[in-house]
């Protein structure tokens, strides 16, 4: 069906970026599938690292942020703690965790207003070395963000799941518009999808269903 008249469509939905580079492989490591993405070692300095991913389609750089964060402890001595973890965002400090032995160890941090920005962010780690222990090390498994994203297409796609009796995606670059919905009925291709020109890109809108579904 066609979207309805009258509808609003929603300006943004809930989008879980995820990093999660498989770079290396533990043996040794029994609490997990073994693959994680850099392994970090400090002695008594402090030591940084620093790791890059993009944001598209922030909606609102002042709207709430969660960062959701899984480390292992990977150096285990019989003082406790074994670990000091400092995380930044852009820069700004986020965290400061300690920790022990031979763990997983998962942060859910909520962002200060306006720490994500559009395009290019980093994630900051930071071993101060000042726990005591001769060495320690800390392995990056990985990371996920949750944001608003807008229905903003990159380069020609999106995907989403939200609830709504109408949307509207924008920034496609043909008017050739393919959508298929994904619910409890299975997967459909939509019809009746209204597409119009703006300023050499097209948006698309097209009907949705008032429950959860993945477009």
């Amino acid at each position: 069906a066609a979207p309805e008249a009258g509808l609003t469509a929603p300006a943004s939905y809930t989008n879980t970026l995820v990093v999660n580079n498989q770079r290396a492989y533990a043996s040794f490591y029994a609490l997990g599938d073994g693959w994680y993405d850099t392994s970090m070692l400090a002695y008594t300095t402090s030591k940084s690292w620093s790791f890059s991913f993009q944001v598209n389609g922030l909606a609102d750089p002042s709207d709430l942020v969660t960062l959701n964060l899984n480390v292992w402890g990977v150096t285990d001595w019989p003082q406790t703690p074994d670990h000091h973890l400092l995380v930044g965002v852009n820069g700004v400090p986020v965290a400061n965790a300690t920790f022990d032995g031979l763990v997983e160890k998962t942060l859910n941090i909520s962002l200060p207003a306006g720490t994500l920005h559009e395009g290019e962010n980093s994630l900051q780690l930071t071993l101060p070395g000042d726990t005591g222990v001769q060495y320690e090390m800390v392995n990056l498994d990985n990371f996920s963000l949750a944001y608003q994203r807008t229905f903003q297409a990159q380069n020609g796609r999106l995907a989403f799941t939200a609830t709504g009796g109408v949307f509207n995606v924008t920034n496609l670059p043909s008017s050739n518009v393919v959508i298929y919905r994904l619910s409890d009925a299975g997967l459909a291709r939509l019809e009746n999808v209204q597409v119009q020109a703006t300023g050499g890109v097209f948006n698309a809108s097209f009907a949705g269903i008032n429950q959860t579904a993945t477009y």
